[in-house]
């Protein structure tokens, strides 16, 4: 089950770096994607990052820790499933640092099976509990409520404090009405509540696969904003926010916005992303792509009365405007005394305009006693040539948090030939980093596969490592050959993508794609 983040598409809507750095490596596999991060509030050097990944034969959950600020991380841990197929990982800490993790887990099958479930764990996300299923597949009809789960937790002072928040949408391609979903567990996820929607009449979503992007503020107030497209409700699409002050018992709703310039590109991540100040209860944000000047923008509207109204909408990149070059996939956080920071994909430094260009992660930065967003400045170490998998709906993400004037971000790229998750930590004050490396585990050997394309003889190069065995999958994750030597023929095969696995002697996996 894909996360569709292309939201809008069926409406028409939908960093020069601080210091030379490396990235950690903190995954390595046939395809690793949609990372979530989240940090221990009890232990700030206790962080957690999830990811999907997907071997030849299955699709699980797989997360990492780190106890001393990112320096180091233990074994990647598969998180429990049911069923084979699994994806959309979010995380949430509780404010005595239990650790919740909610995600799709499907068989796959036709009629599938299966839902969103959560574990949690007590040990910083060393190990996790057995599952709970919080909402079925079937809950709804045929309307499938089980895409991108986003898990929140109560983390105010107020009488709510510790209850779990979950919203999910419909699954793409299911049949209209279109509905953002709701559910709580006020037990630490050992039950969940029966689901409800989150708009109501004369607030209808309509929007296929909308999502209610969740927070909740400083005073335990829960928010969701969602996307609405309905002639009898606004004759432009708009952002709407649901609001409750009883966790989850009522809501009470208002616009955001009331029209949302198009995108011209379907291919471009246009999810948007709500975030609470910690430090004001009343002040919110919205941040997303827009389309406003002819390409996509990072832009951010925001509250400082809980809604009652919105700033002009302000745009975030600071490269020049209309300039063709496109950015996406934004995330946002708040520190504790209310300083913000804002990360996206960004194309300025790209050959040419468009979606399909070299990328980096870049941010920005506005202090709490500032009014202005500081330049912006580059987050990864490398500029990433564009690669087709990014292409593919919701299979690249951005996660990231700030805390005590420091960055902690995890992000998916292609800079391997697949799609892996890389860490950074960053002081926004000094912009010194963790001077890092990849991880010892999971360290990429150097392998290279050409010709490619092919439509004969392939040669696989090794640096140091010996080789043990190659296999050859096709893209439906069929195993095809096995060989035993660096060079092989593929002549036999039809036409088409294929997934070359090279394991070495030290039993790593090095995993690249090839065409014929």
């Amino acid at each position: 089950m894909k996360n569709y983040l292309l939201l809008f598409a069926f409406c028409g809507f939908l960093f020069t770096s601080l210091n030379a750095q490396q990235d950690y490596q903190l995954s390595q596999g046939f395809f690793e994607g949609e990372p979530y991060l989240a940090i221990n509030p009890t232990n700030p050097q206790n962080i957690v990052v999830a990811w999907m990944r997907i071997t030849p034969t299955d699709r699980m959950i797989r997360t990492k820790a780190t106890f001393n600020g990112g320096q180091s991380w233990n074994a990647a841990v598969d998180v429990p499933k049911i069923y084979s197929q699994a994806a959309d990982p979010t995380l949430a800490f509780d404010n005595s640092g239990i650790l919740f993790l909610c995600y799709i887990n499907h068989s796959g099958g036709s009629p599938d099976t299966g839902g969103v479930y959560s574990v949690k764990s007590t040990d910083g996300g060393l190990s996790w509990s057995n599952l709970i299923e919080a909402i079925n597949i079937n809950a709804d009809g045929p309307h499938q409520p089980v895409d991108r789960p986003w898990l929140v937790c109560d983390r105010s002072s107020g009488p709510y404090q510790g209850i779990l928040y979950l919203t999910t949408k419909n699954v793409s391609g299911t049949p209209s009405p279109y509905r953002p979903y709701f559910l709580k567990s006020t037990d630490g996820a050992q039950t969940w509540s029966n689901w409800r929607y989150v708009d109501s009449t004369g607030w209808l979503s309509a929007v296929p696969s909308a999502m209610a992007v969740p927070s909740v503020d400083a005073n335990g107030v829960f928010h969701g904003i969602y996307v609405s497209y309905l002639a009898t409700q606004n004759a432009l699409p708009q952002y709407i926010m649901a609001s409750s002050t009883n966790a989850g018992s009522s809501f009470q709703y208002s616009q955001v916005l009331s029209s949302l310039p198009s995108s011209s590109n379907d291919s471009a991540k246009l999810a948007w992303q709500m975030i609470a100040d910690p430090s004001d209860a009343n002040h919110l944000a919205l941040l997303f792509p827009m389309g406003t000047n002819g390409d996509l923008d990072i832009f951010m509207t925001e509250t400082t009365n809980s809604g009652a109204s919105w700033s002009p909408k302000l745009r975030i990149n600071d490269d020049a405007i209309s300039n063709g070059k496109l950015q996406d996939l934004v995330w946002a956080s708040f520190d504790n005394d209310g300083d913000l920071v804002v990360c996206w994909r960004d194309r300025r430094n790209g050959a040419a305009t468009g979606y399909a260009q070299s990328s980096e992660i870049m941010a920005a930065v506005r202090w709490k006693d500032s009014s202005n967003f500081e330049s912006n400045f580059v987050i990864s170490d490398q500029l990433v040539p564009y690669n087709n998998i990014l292409a593919e709906a919701g299979n690249d993400f951005l996660s990231q948090q700030m805390m005590n004037d420091t960055l902690y971000i995890a992000w998916g790229d292609t800079r391997t030939g697949f799609l892996n998750i890389w860490f950074d930590k960053i002081a926004l004050i000094n912009g010194s980093t963790n001077g890092l490396i990849n991880l010892a585990s999971e360290e990429i050997p150097f392998v290279q596969v050409f010709p490619n394309p092919s439509s004969n003889i392939v040669n696989i190069e090794l640096g140091e490592e010996k080789l043990l065995d190659i296999k050859v999958y096709n893209a439906e994750s069929k195993l095809m050959l096995t060989v035993l030597e660096s060079q092989f023929s593929i002549s036999e095969l039809p036409d088409g993508i294929y997934f070359v696995v090279v394991q070495t002697e030290n039993k790593t996996s090095v995993n690249r794609m090839i065409k014929k």
